[in-house]
């Protein structure tokens, strides 16, 4: 990609948010490449918890809105953490960093990830599942039925 287009995509925007608060060069792509990081350490962490359903609706449903969600909030506590101990960068200037930074990558990091075979494998069965009734509703179900009409 020439430098001419880099601010038509993704990067372009990340790179015109880090101007805007005074970062420059490569700390502009040690901003990036640190916030990556920070956000599939986060998703595969919460995935070998057993919470793929949570991530992948998270994912999905681009839930991104801080204060409304757990994951999202935990990832740019993350980010702004590292931010601060790795590159130095002050507090508040950090977290802004990182509310700014992380849902443009995580929004390139969803489309990537939803061309994945795998993961289009996981959200069918996923999708199949929410099909399925609740064992515990089956079991209610069978216990409400009159057992004279079961055995006719």
């Amino acid at each position: 990609m020439s430098p001419l287009n880099i601010h038509s995509d993704w990067r372009g925007k990340v790179f015109r948010q880090a101007a805007a608060f005074g970062i420059k060069g490569q700390q502009i792509l040690d901003v990036i490449s640190l916030t990556r990081n920070v956000i599939k350490e986060e998703l595969h962490t919460e995935v070998k918890k057993g919470q793929n359903k949570p991530v992948l609706q998270f994912l999905l449903n681009q839930s991104i809105q801080h204060g409304k969600n757990i994951l999202f909030d935990k990832i740019i506590q993350r980010v702004a953490g590292r931010l601060i101990l790795r590159l130095g960068i002050p507090g508040g200037l950090a977290v802004s960093i990182a509310t700014l930074i992380v849902p443009i990558l995580l929004k390139g990091l969803t489309k990537k990830a939803m061309k994945n075979v795998n993961v289009q494998n996981l959200i069918a069965r996923l999708d199949a599942r929410d099909q399925l009734p609740d064992l515990s509703a089956l079991k209610t179900m069978f216990r409400r039925q009159d057992p004279d009409s079961a055995a006719a």
